[in-house]
């Protein structure tokens, strides 16, 4: 018969508070400096591209192109009753939140991967790390302006450290590890209501649960 491994309780300190004592002073940086250079190049109203079709539909409840993006659209329509600056610039600001958010989800995922690489300056390099990314000129232009890859960006961020969460769980055999697993499906059926570009996370999804289990 085969021999059952030893289980432990899945605790949220195993996955995510596990690192040293720099890891919640780099994971709020990791969030708050990127949202910081975002409002300090946010666009001032409508831009080029998709922008002032998005920003028209996002206010008036209205459907952009196709593939339609109605999860933007709702968000969008949110930011827009924020009592602050003219309504391109809340839906501009949008794209800067989701964007600083999906920095500090991708902070969260590296500290997962070093730690089992077992690295050394763990939080630092992670912080370093996530920080490049979010200042790099393809992340920063579509973060200053009305774009859906603000909102995917943050998806992406989301989705890397939900899988790694599960993954690293898998590897260490601890029980209560379903829930990452659900709510990894959630989310990537979430963000395909926001662009169909994301369709190419599930096979790479689909794979690192395939390495771990």
């Amino acid at each position: 018969m085969k021999a059952d491994k030893t289980k432990t309780h899945l605790k949220e300190s195993d996955l995510i508070f596990l690192h040293d004592k720099y890891f919640k002073p780099a994971m709020i940086l990791s969030g708050v400096i990127p949202v910081m250079i975002y409002l300090a190049g946010l666009a001032p109203s409508v831009t080029f591209e998709d922008s002032g079709e998005l920003i028209t539909a996002a206010y008036s409840w209205g459907i952009p192109h196709e593939p339609g993006y109605p999860l933007f659209t709702m968000l969008g329509k949110l930011f827009s009753y924020l009592p602050v600056g003219n309504v391109a610039w809340r839906i501009n600001l949008m794209s800067a939140v989701f964007s600083s958010a999906g920095i500090m989800f991708l902070f969260c995922t590296c500290v997962l991967w070093l730690r089992e690489l077992k690295a050394g300056f763990i939080s630092v390099t992670a912080l370093i790390a996530s920080l490049c990314v979010g200042i790099s000129p393809a992340y920063f232009s579509q973060s200053v302006i009305t774009e859906v890859y603000g909102l995917n960006n943050f998806f992406t961020g989301f989705l890397l450290w939900i899988l790694f969460q599960w993954r690293l769980a898998r590897l260490n055999n601890l029980t209560g590890i379903d829930k990452y697993f659900y709510a990894f499906c959630f989310l990537a059926g979430s963000t395909l209501t926001n662009h169909h570009i994301s369709l190419i996370f599930i096979p790479f999804g689909l794979f690192v649960i395939w390495s771990a289990d």
